[in-house]
Formats: structure tokens, C-alpha cells, sequence
């Protein structure tokens, strides 16, 4: 009998199917129909109890996977393309979140080249920017310190009196 039953009607099993035996649990084959092209056949059989009550067929044609697999590829490039970009905007953030002390840093250092000590870097890091920062504040409060010093006593010791009691 070549016939299987779908929804109540009988169709025709291709004819290249082989049929499941009893002792194999799934068969898979592939058959060429003109209508449609190739075709992928998963049969197993139906089984209560170990009595054989039947076969189920299932069927795929070649031009259905092709459209589900491009389908996906689709899906694949959008998400690498939300990701792409979702990384990016990480990336930015991180790289402000580090550039950003960096750039005062440097502009407090040109400062204080230029013999202005009333520099001061607001930090509100954690980390080794953090402390490098809070060391940089500590250093121009202390050179600002000591060039107050320096105009204060000027007038009063002499230029290598006034260079020894800076030292320290």
C-alpha cells in the first residue's frame, strides 16, 4: 500500500520512499518532484505499546529550507549590526570615560609649565586616573604654596637663603 492518510484524505507516497522498517526509529531520504524540486522525507514510525499502528511523514522541500536559511542569514546580519553598533556607542562611552581625565591632566600640566599653580582637577574616579589626579591636585597646592612662600620672603632673606628653606 502506497497511500498515506493527511487530514482525513489519502495521498500518494512518492514513489522513490522507501518504507520504515520496524526495527529503525527514524528514516530520512530524499526524493526530486517536479512541481517543487528536491524534496527531504523524515519518516518514523508510530508506535502503542509495541504494536505498529502506523508511519508519519514529514516533508521539506529544497526551496523551503533555502528561504527559512535566508531568512536567517537576514536575522544574523541584522543582530551583528545591532551588536556593531551597540558596541560602538560602548566603546565611545569608555573611551570618554578614560580620554576625558586624561586631556585635563595634560592641559594642567601645560599650566603649571606656564607658572599657573591655581590649578585644580575635580575627579570623581575611583581608579588610577583617580589617584594620579588627586596626586597631580596635591603637587600644584604644594608648588602654589611654595611660590607664595617665595614672594612672601623675597624681599626679606637673601636668593640662596630663600632657595634652601624652599627645599623641603
Amino acid at each position: 500500500n502506497r497511500t498515506a492518510e493527511q487530514g482525513g484524505k489519502l495521498y500518494k507516497i512518492h514513489k522513490s520512499i522507501r518504507q520504515v522498517e520496524d526495527n529503525e526509529e527514524v528514516l530520512p531520504q530524499k526524493y526530486e518532484l517536479s512541481t517543487i524540486g528536491e524534496v527531504y522525507d523524515i519518516s518514523a514510525p508510530v508506535m502503542s505499546k509495541n504494536e505498529r499502528l502506523g508511519t508519519v511523514y514529514i516533508g521539506f522541500s529544497q526551496e523551503s529550507i533555502n528561504k527559512v536559511v535566508k531568512e536567517a542569514g537576514k536575522e544574523i546580519v541584522e543582530a551583528t549590526f545591532i551588536v556593531l553598533i551597540f558596541g560602538i556607542i560602548v566603546s565611545l562611552f569608555l573611551v570618554n570615560y578614560i580620554v576625558k581625565p586624561i586631556k585635563l591632566l595634560v592641559n594642567g600640566v601645560l599650566q603649571i609649565g606656564k607658572g599657573k599653580f591655581d590649578i585644580y582637577i575635580r575627579t570623581k574616579l575611583k581608579n588610577e586616573l583617580g589617584e594620579l589626579t588627586n596626586a597631580f591636585n596635591e603637587m600644584a597646592k604644594s608648588l602654589k604654596e611654595k611660590e607664595m612662600l617665595k614672594t612672601a620672603f623675597s624681599s626679606y632673606l637673601s636668593e640662596d637663603l630663600l632657595k634652601e628653606a624652599l627645599k623641603d
